[in-house]
Order: structure tokens, then sequence, then C-alpha cells
């Protein structure tokens, strides 16, 4: 446990962003705490941004000179960094993979303002942190919208980006979002129309209307992958804790994505990309993340003919392949030149 805790000291500050040893402060959440598989050193640090707020931050794989990996989890005031540790914690062995409770969510700071602004700028303060000049950004659901703004505001740190469930607007998500749950739901239709408008009453609220919405990630029983065919790669554990956090899912869903819409601009992105959706996404839906691959140029789409919202628990051997296959290119092209 005592490695699992240790905390990058040259990255003490950096340009005003403080971190603290993680056990000085409080102790390290369950969550955080899970020891690294052997011969893997891991780091885990709460990361104070320029404003006060402290972010749980943990680093798979923290060894000197590998490339840096930022993942950034959906589902804000719900997900947490499990979802992206689950999802691309196989890099480990050649990347750092940085994966963290973005403000509001899980058991960082519950520290306004929600916006896509805000965490834009907190990622960038965590590769600052991280004390990476370029890294590869990737984004799980509502992650990839920060990963999108992100690419448009920051492109000249960005080695690569990678989408999962990718949307470039926002309304439209909501309304196949509610769509989805009204399908599979049958206890409280108010509830889902609160919670995908962003008017969830408060966290239990918010947590009864996840779990009755949840069925919809997955995709139809006849399309679905056995369990001996998933368990040809490491496992996907379940990536959301028990907490729930309305008044950042409510900021997120009623402020954020009414106005949410960089199609226009994704012409404008110029950095390898890789965009995955399922099949059966009923969320972030397939012709959404079309659109982004016809949009950025030279993107790379690969559509998993077995999976709903969950790429990369539906068909984790195929995603950790694809992803593998996109990055590992990108950074022997990089080593060339």
């Amino acid at each position: 446990m005592a490695g699992l805790l240790q905390v990058v000291a040259a990255s003490a500050i950096f340009a005003g962003i403080m971190v603290s040893s993680a056990t000085a402060v409080t102790p390290v959440p369950e969550t955080f705490a899970a020891d690294a598989p052997a011969g893997r050193h891991d780091t885990v640090a709460q990361v104070t941004m320029d404003d006060g707020a402290k972010l749980w931050v943990k680093v798979l794989g923290d060894e000197p000179g590998k490339p840096l990996v930022i993942a950034h989890h959906g589902a804000p005031g719900v997900s947490s960094h499990l979802e992206p540790e689950a999802s691309f914690g196989f890099l480990a062995d050649r990347y750092r993979v940085l994966v963290f409770d973005a403000r509001g969510s899980g058991y960082s700071d519950l520290k306004e303002p929600y916006s896509h602004e805000r965490w834009v700028e907190d990622v960038d303060q965590l590769r600052r942190w991280a004390g990476a000049d370029r890294f590869v950004l990737a984004g799980g659901s509502y992650g990839t919208f920060i990963t999108l703004e992100y690419a448009l505001r920051h492109p000249e740190h960005l080695d690569a980006i990678i989408l999962r469930g990718p949307s470039a607007e926002g309304p439209s998500t909501q309304v196949h979002g509610l769509e989805a749950a009204l399908k599979v739901t049958t206890k409280d239709d108010e509830r889902q129309r609160r919670m995908w408008a962003g008017q969830a009453r408060n966290d239990e609220d918010l947590k009864k209307g996840f779990e009755e919405f949840a069925g919809a990630f997955a995709p139809p029983p006849s399309e679905a992958l056995s369990a001996a065919e998933k368990a040809s790669s490491s496992p996907h554990v379940p990536h959301f804790p028990p907490i729930f956090h309305a008044a950042t899912h409510d900021w997120a869903f009623s402020k954020n994505l009414p106005v949410y819409d960089v199609r226009a601009r994704l012409v404008s992105i110029h950095v390898p990309t890789l965009v995955t959706v399922g099949r059966y996404d009923q969320v972030t839906v397939p012709a959404g993340a079309e659109l982004i691959a016809q949009r950025i140029p030279g993107a790379q789409l690969v559509i998993f003919e077995h999976s709903g919202h969950s790429v990369p628990g539906d068909e984790p051997a195929k995603f950790q392949a694809t992803v593998s296959g996109f990055l590992d290119p990108v950074y022997q092209h990089n080593q060339v030149h």
C-alpha cells in the first residue's frame, strides 16, 4: 500500500496547481485504494486546482518515460474514475493512464461551476500536474463532450483523442436518452423526464432514475456476447460507486447540454482520432458517431456490432485490440519523427 500512495514530488507546483499526500489530507477513498497488479506502480493523489477544488486522481502504470493517457469518465454526478480505469486500464503496461473523479463527481470536491469550460481547464491542469506537454485524451459518453471541447481549445497538447459513445451536440442526446429510458422503465416516467431535463429533485431521485434507466445501456440479449467470449480479455468491473450528486448532474443537463453543439467546428480538429460506438447504443446513437468521424479529417470510425452504450464491457477483447491498434502507430510515428 505504501507504493500505491506515493505522490509525484516533482509535480508539487505547476502554475498554481498544488498536490498533497492523500493520507495527509483525508483517508484514501476505497475505490482508489485497490492494490496495483504485481509489478505495476500506481500513484494516488489529491490534486488542487487553481480555484481550490481538490480532485482525486489515480495514475496507473506511473513510470517515467511512458506517454500519458488521460481518460475522462461520463455521467457527471453519477460516474467516477472506475469507468475509465475499467475501460483503459489495460494500457498501463505501455502508457501512464491517468483517471480521476471529475469535479462534482465521485469523491472529488463539489465545487461549482460544473461547466464544460471548467472541466476542460481541469483536464489541462491535470496534464500539467502530470508533467506532460502532449498526451492522449480519451472520453466515454459525456466524457467525449469534454474531449472534443479540449481538442478545440488545446490541440497543441494532443497526440490523439479516443471517443467512446460520442455526440457532438446535446439536445438530441437528451431526446435519445429519454426515449431509451421510457422504453425500459415501468416505474416512474416522470422521474425520467426530470432526470433527462436536469431537474432531479435530490440525490436519491437521481439514483433511482439512473438505476431504472441502466438497462437501456445493454445490447439486445440476442446480440450480446457470451460470458466465454467476453472472458478472452480482462474482466470489465462495475464502475458506478454508490455516490450520486444531483447538483452536478442537473447543472450538466439543464445548463450545458442545451447549448452544447460543436458539429460545425469538428473540421478544425487535426489530431489522430478514434471514434467508437455500439451498434445498439440508444443514447449516443451511431449516426452521431458517424457524423463526427466524417467531419474530423482522417478520423477512424469503428462500430461494434454486439454492443450498446458500454462498448468496453460489451466487447472487451475487440475494444482493447482496436484502441491498441490505433494508439501504438501514433507513438511509433512520433518516435520516428
